[in-house]
């Protein structure tokens, strides 16, 4: 059975959207690896806020299409729900590694704060053995 041609624009978009989300879980992947092994998350999050983006003005553009299917009174095509299904799939995946990669940095966070402050600390003894050496002090 072939889907029907009012609904393949639909189709196409969705395909695409799940092919964004794709590279947007692989990005993702790398966020807490990356967090945790101190490297930088910056090309990654960028990639990540690419496919997003990306996503977003695809279901602006199709959303009025969408609501029609969604709101349709006849059984929705089976291409249509499997792309739904893997949608779904994909956008639980990616709650879950940004998830994760939020725990990872807040993780980083408490571990880099003790060695922050006793940098800072550091910087301020410096300082003032520095300004007590200029005082005569």
């Amino acid at each position: 059975m072939s889907l029907d041609p009012r609904w393949l624009p639909l189709h196409t978009a969705l395909a695409e959207e799940a092919d964004r989300y794709t590279q947007a879980l692989r990005a993702a992947e790398e966020l807490p690896p990356a967090l945790r092994e101190g490297r930088d998350a910056g090309p990654h999050l960028q990639e990540l806020a690419r496919q997003l983006d990306a996503i977003a003005g695809i279901e602006q553009r199709i959303d009025g299409p969408k609501q029609q299917w969604l709101q349709a009174a006849e059984p929705s095509p089976a291409e249509l729900e499997a792309l739904r299904t893997r949608l779904v799939g994909l956008i639980r995946a990616l709650q879950a590694q940004v998830s994760w990669a939020e725990r990872e940095a807040t993780l980083r966070k408490h571990q880099l704060a003790p060695q922050l402050d006793a940098l800072a600390r550091g910087q301020q003894m410096q300082r003032a053995y520095g300004m007590a050496q200029r005082t005569g002090n």
